[in-house]
């Protein structure tokens, strides 16, 4: 029979891993060790109850489901790439939308693509079609007066 292993150290590098690893082994997975009567910081273990226990844990295989947080860090991912995808059709909307508008005024500028309400932006929105309805009534009241000049 092999000595016993006398602290946690030893036990951990038994194993090949630290000692909150096999502490964390033993609070959560049922690791094999034995504490003296009576005391609660000094452990001992045994080797062949160790190896015994190692070869007992299963061992992740490709082909068992993936972890929860590796399922959510790829659910974030593809969230992130179709929200990508999202806001570029929404530009070619926006755009497209102005493409139409600016048929019916050329006068009014492309509009502002902010990510939220803003007052600075709705400000300068109301300004611009102020401004474009003032271009357009000085056009229509041009065009009116060379159309009555030409038919005089």
């Amino acid at each position: 029979m092999a000595t016993a292993l006398t602290s946690w150290k030893e036990i951990a590098r038994y194993v090949g891993k630290g000692v909150r690893t096999v502490q964390r082994w033993e609070r959560e997975l049922g690791f094999p060790v034995r504490r003296p009567h009576g005391t609660t910081h000094r452990v001992l273990a045994v080797p062949e109850d160790v190896d015994a226990w190692l070869r007992a844990q299963p061992i992740c295989q490709k082909n068992e489901p993936e972890s929860e947080l590796v399922s959510l860090r790829r659910l974030v991912a593809e969230l992130k790439e179709e929200n990508a995808e999202l806001l570029q059709q929404l530009h070619a909307v926006q755009w497209r939308t102005w493409a139409r508008f600016n048929e019916l005024l050329p006068i009014v500028p492309p509009p502002l693509i902010m990510p939220g309400p803003s007052n600075q932006a709705l400000n300068r929105s109301t300004l611009l079609l102020q401004r474009s309805r003032e271009l357009l009534e000085r056009f229509y009241a041009s065009r009116n007066s060379r159309q009555k000049a030409n038919a005089a």
